[in-house]
C-alpha cells in the first residue's frame, strides 16, 4: 500500500497562527449556518413538518 501524504491537509490548520483557517472548524461554521437557516423557515411556516408520502390517487 502507497504512503498517504496528508501534508495538504495540515498546511492551512498548522501553527501558522491566525494566517490560516481550520477546515473543521470551517465545516462547523457553516453546518450551523445551514441548521439555524433551516430553523429560521420552519419556525415562520416556510418550511412545513414532514408528515409522510401523500397518497396517490389511482384512476
Amino acid at each position: 500500500m502507497e504512503d498517504l501524504d496528508f501534508s495538504g491537509l495540515l498546511a492551512n490548520c498548522s501553527d501558522k497562527g491566525r494566517t490560516g483557517y481550520n477546515p473543521v472548524l470551517m465545516y462547523a461554521v457553516i453546518a450551523i449556518g445551514r441548521n439555524i437557516n433551516k430553523y429560521h423557515r420552519f419556525l415562520y411556516a416556510k418550511l412545513k413538518k414532514f408528515e409522510g408520502k401523500p397518497q396517490e390517487k389511482t384512476a
